[in-house]
């Protein structure tokens, strides 16, 4: 089981927007990610992508998963507790970048898709859920991002932030 990390709340206001979360494995596992089934890990990168479009926004639901919850709510909570949560790129927004985000994430080089449906039960057919061998760049995603969405993409700054380990402790719910 990893620590979980302590956010600079300051770092992200409590605005609407997406994210995602940059997870690092270090070895092989499987996963039993609640109904949806099992994910074998592997080493490398892990990348999910979400949103927060309701109260508390950006800050609350990285925060949520800056913590090992005790009782997963969300798929990526089960992956959580076997990965260092390591970066994360956010965007406050009110328009909804989440979906056109997880189309670009699946067309950069090297992403795999390791469980169908991860994350995604608002997203038929998709996945939230990409792995890769090393960590890929976020000007390249940032790149990827204006090219296949320009217009979605004009005012938008993705910004990224290095969440700072702190002591283990488990979410209550």
């Amino acid at each position: 089981m990893q620590k979980p990390v302590q956010l600079d709340n300051a770092a992200i206001a409590s605005g609407s927007g997406a994210y995602i979360l940059w997870l690092q494995a270090n070895g092989a596992a499987a996963v039993q990610v609640g109904k949806l089934g099992c994910l074998q890990m592997q080493s490398g990168w892990y990348c999910y992508i979400g949103s927060a479009m309701g109260p508390g926004g950006v800050a609350a639901r990285v925060g949520h998963h800056c913590r090992i919850a005790r009782k997963p709510r969300w798929h990526i909570d089960y992956l959580r507790a076997e990965c260092h949560l390591r970066a994360v790129w956010y965007v406050l927004t009110p328009q909804r970048v989440e979906h056109a985000w997880v189309e670009v994430m699946a067309s950069m080089p090297g992403a795999g898709q390791p469980l169908p449906g991860f994350g995604a039960s608002d997203h038929r057919g998709a996945t939230h859920l990409f792995r890769f061998a090393s960590l890929p760049r976020r000007e390249a995603f940032v790149r990827h991002f204006e090219a296949h969405f320009p217009q979605l993409a004009e005012n938008i700054t993705i910004a990224s932030m290095n969440p700072e380990p702190c002591h283990d402790r488990l979410e209550s719910r």
